[in-house]
């Protein structure tokens, strides 16, 4: 407003302005209104400073976070060793994935002996399975090469299930990720997987 009317009369009623908006604000709530609004729009903000105090004071491992078994059979892939599927099958999956409602969620694939082969997440599967063309219906569908290798991560980050949940909380915080595979501990086979929003629910419940 100064630039465009050149007015410096105008300063002193916006100051005044800005500064009973700010105590009004805060006698209100403590929490400004874009971290409220992520609060009620369930965005996944995660504080990793504060976070790290958390976990720090209780001691808790990452293999807290790995889901139920039910979870992990319906976001799993098994490849098998010709790292073929059925279209049908990854159908299937996603409408389980849409059901538990957690956008930032996806599919672990793993090989006959359960090691990590990679990670499909939700929106490229969606992507993939709702566009004309780019999967066919009587063909099976080869993760690795085929049409779908582009949209597989096949270098997921992993930690063990035993490492401190710090560890973890430092990894989201530092590395902006969406998600992170659980392997066990000596053998790396995969027995879990975390999404930011399961996290941040997850130190919400520690801090209540």
């Amino acid at each position: 407003m100064f630039e465009l009317t050149g007015e410096v009369d105008y300063i002193p009623p916006f100051m005044i302005a800005i500064l009973v908006a700010k105590w009004v604000a805060d006698a209100l709530s403590a929490e400004g209104v874009y971290d409220l609004a992520q609060t009620v729009l369930g965005h996944p903000f995660l504080d990793a400073e504060h976070a790290l105090n958390l976990v720090r004071d209780i001691g808790s491992l990452v293999e807290d976070l790995i889901p139920p078994a039910q979870t992990m059979r319906e976001i799993t892939v098994d490849m098998g060793p010709d790292h073929e599927v059925s279209k049908e099958l990854l159908a299937t999956k996603l409408s389980q994935l849409k059901d538990r409602g957690l956008m930032d969620a996806g599919l672990v694939l793993v090989n006959e002996k359960h090691l990590l082969q990679g990670y499909l997440a939700e929106g490229e599967l969606d992507f993939a399975i709702n566009e004309d063309g780019v999967l066919k219906d009587n063909e099976p569908v080869d993760l690795l090469h085929g049409p779908l290798a582009a949209f597989i991560d096949r270098t997921p980050l992993t930690i063990s299930a035993k490492a401190p949940m710090e560890y973890a909380v430092e990894m989201f915080g530092k590395l902006g990720l969406r998600y992170l595979v659980v392997v066990e501990d000596g053998s790396s086979k995969v027995v879990g997987v975390i999404i930011k929003k399961r996290l941040v629910l997850y130190l919400e419940k520690l801090q209540n």
